[in-house]
């Protein structure tokens, strides 16, 4: 038996029942008369597809801002990559401040201003106008090569500190006190030989020398040397350093100080104008030596050289007393006083082969003083004969001490 009619279910379409008959009656329904519209059957659907619009767009954009990050950033991320690969290790410091990704280009820039901040002057030593002396004082200056591998070869977080290195001054206390002693700090010992007398000895004690390869410091007097300017040029072309005794062979202490500054320079001069070499060292006649001989010496630009073993050869003695005088007084930075006397000749190769035993290098005084080299030409062969002048040595700065007397 069928249902009734108003409990079968009803499949309501939109639009269908009391509201569509409402709506073509034209009777109110108590809506807003718009929303009961229906929307036009072209714009149905279109919300999904204006999404998917919309959702590819800021896909576009996103990449569009995330190109122009990666383009700005690109630069500065492969710079700072490169540097934290190659550069100085991080976290590492040059004096404080930080350089850890610097490359050696910029490490050295800084180097060179800090060098510029760090470096101190040295103060020459100065005789004042009371005869007192202005005490030297070492100078400093910054390594920069050094400095610079360091900051490169340093590992992450270490510090670094400025690689510092002391200048000494061009004058010391040594140009104004007499220097009885050459390089403590060196096995050096220098030879040096007095003249005022002896020219008949002075080829074989040259002779023998230059078999020895040794180079020795001569001191001739002026009037000796006008004699005998041969001779003179003969001790230079052998590669041996000249100073003065003086113009004559005379006592110091009793001369004025402007007669003093004549016979230092009148023996220095006569030298210059035979060999063309300046002179910078001055022995005084007698070993006469004191503060003020010293001092005015320093002014004129000489170093007073004294000595630290006395042969004296000048007394007569043997070839064997010479030689075992010189070696019990013998020491580091020595300074040997000789005279061309026939029994120095015969004492020199025994000397000389026993200093070198115990390690010693025989060299010039200015080399101990650390003057400079000057020059020298070969000597000729009919005035020494035989082997090959002995090479120059290093040179380092001397200090004086150890007193002594002779002449």
């Amino acid at each position: 038996m069928p249902l009734p009619k108003e409990s079968s279910p009803v499949q309501r379409r939109p639009g269908t029942g009391t509201s569509r008959r409402l709506r073509q009656s034209g009777a109110p329904t108590g809506r807003t008369p718009g929303r009961l519209t229906p929307a036009p059957a072209g714009r149905r659907g279109t919300g999904g597809r204006w999404i998917i619009i919309e959702g590819k767009w800021l896909v576009r954009a996103a990449l569009v801002v995330l190109a122009a990050l990666v383009a700005a950033w690109l630069p500065t991320g492969v710079d700072q990559w490169r540097r934290a690969r190659f550069g100085v290790a991080p976290g590492v410091t040059l004096a404080g401040l930080p350089v850890g990704g610097w490359w050696e280009s910029e490490v050295r820039e800084l180097a060179i201003t800090l060098a510029e901040h760090l470096r101190i002057e040295p103060a020459d030593a100065v005789l004042t106008q009371t005869g007192t002396i202005s005490p030297s004082q070492m100078g400093r200056e910054m390594d920069v090569d050094a400095t610079v591998r360091a900051v490169l070869a340093a590992a992450p977080g270490q510090r670094i500190e400025p690689v510092l290195l002391t200048v000494p001054p061009l004058l010391t206390e040594r140009r104004f006190t007499p220097i009885r002693q050459g390089n403590p700090a060196r096995p050096w010992v220098s030879l040096t030989i007095n003249i005022d007398w002896g020219e008949e000895v002075l080829p074989a004690l040259l002779s023998t020398l230059e078999r020895l390869g040794v180079r020795a410091t001569f001191f001739p007097t002026g009037t000796w040397a006008k004699k005998h300017p041969n001779l003179v040029r003969a001790l230079s072309r052998a590669g041996h350093e000249i100073g003065t005794h003086g113009a004559r062979h005379d006592h110091l202490m009793g001369l004025s100080d402007s007669q003093l500054d004549s016979l230092i320079q009148e023996g220095a001069r006569t030298i210059t104008e035979i060999t063309g070499l300046p002179v910078h060292l001055f022995a005084p006649p007698y070993g006469e030596v004191d503060a003020r001989i010293a001092r005015r010496a320093g002014q004129l630009g000489f170093y007073t050289i004294m000595w630290s073993a006395d042969s004296l050869d000048w007394m007569g003695k043997s070839a064997e007393q010479i030689v075992s005088r010189v070696l019990g007084k013998i020491d580091r930075g020595g300074i040997v006083l000789l005279h061309p006397k026939p029994e120095t000749v015969k004492a020199l190769p025994t000397l000389v082969a026993e200093l070198r035993r115990r390690g010693y290098e025989l060299v010039t005084v200015g080399t101990q003083l650390g003057l400079p080299e000057e020059p020298q030409d070969g000597l000729p062969a009919e005035i020494l004969p035989g082997g090959e002048p002995g090479e120059p040595s290093r040179q380092l700065p001397a200090s004086p001490r150890i007193p002594a007397r002779s002449g």
